[in-house]
């Protein structure tokens, strides 16, 4: 699966190339983790405040993909996932992607991720070829993500 990633201090954030319209540079700090703009209908969805990274830098906007996109250059009703700076595009090849264990569906915030990659001794080659820099990357899953955020924030 071809990815963006973003480096946390423990952990990466993996976003699925297939969901995202474009990236912007950006140098903004948030106080809140959701923002809406009654004028263009944008959320603003800061990673770094809701994954309790509140010391990380916003260095880039994602803006996700609408259902209907299509050409659609204009940057009204979108999504922007604001994050620190996209470390690099990656190839993770599905078998490293596990899926979340059973216990953590009792937590809420598995939901919003669709897998796992570990860095183990059998992977640790694979993984390092990909460009992750940490041992541990959670694979978004931007629908269920944004669905919730939506549901929560808005």
């Amino acid at each position: 699966m071809r990815v963006f990633l973003s480096s946390f201090k423990s952990f990466s954030l993996a976003i699925p190339i297939d969901f995202v319209s474009s990236i912007a540079i950006l140098h903004i700090y948030c106080e809140k983790p959701v923002e809406f703009n009654k004028e263009n209908r944008n959320v603003y969805i800061s990673l770094p405040l809701l994954l309790d990274q509140p010391l990380e830098k916003i260095k880039h906007g994602i803006i996700l993909k609408n259902s209907c996109d299509g050409f659609d250059t204009a940057l009204e009703n979108k999504n922007i996932l604001l994050t620190t700076e996209i470390e690099s595009e990656a190839d993770i090849p599905d078998e490293k992607i596990n899926k979340l264990p059973e216990v953590f569906k009792t937590y809420k915030f598995s939901l919003l991720f669709s897998g796992i990659v570990f860095d183990s001794f059998t992977s640790r080659k694979n993984i390092k070829s990909c460009n992750i820099q940490n041992e541990l990357v959670l694979l978004l899953n931007p629908v269920q993500f944004i669905n919730k955020i939506r549901k929560d924030f808005i």
